[in-house]
């Protein structure tokens, strides 16, 4: 049995096919990994737009709470109400 010599040009092309087969595998994997990401940036902002939403909707609470106890702080939920208005309108 006789072992054949391999050539520089032989090995070359096999590291060549190597590298073109992990590339390819990497395309793919990002493939189908970008529907999971995109997913997860969509649930992120969502998320974020939530957390504000929560903030503005406790402050509101407070400043009416706050009101109903000292009967004070008309010219504070003035200010609040056009703080709300306007972010909804942004929003």
């Amino acid at each position: 049995m006789e072992i054949e010599a391999v050539t520089l040009g032989q090995v070359a092309a096999l590291v060549v096919f190597i590298v073109a087969l992990i590339k390819g595998l990497d395309f793919l994997y990002a493939k189908y990994k970008k529907p999971t990401t995109d997913l997860e940036e969509r649930i992120t902002k969502r998320l974020e737009q939530m957390e504000k939403d929560n903030k503005m909707t406790l402050r509101v609470v407070i400043e009416l709470l706050q009101h109903e106890v000292t009967g004070n702080h008309t010219v504070d939920m003035e200010k609040l109400y056009k703080e709300v208005k306007d972010y909804i309108i942004e929003k």
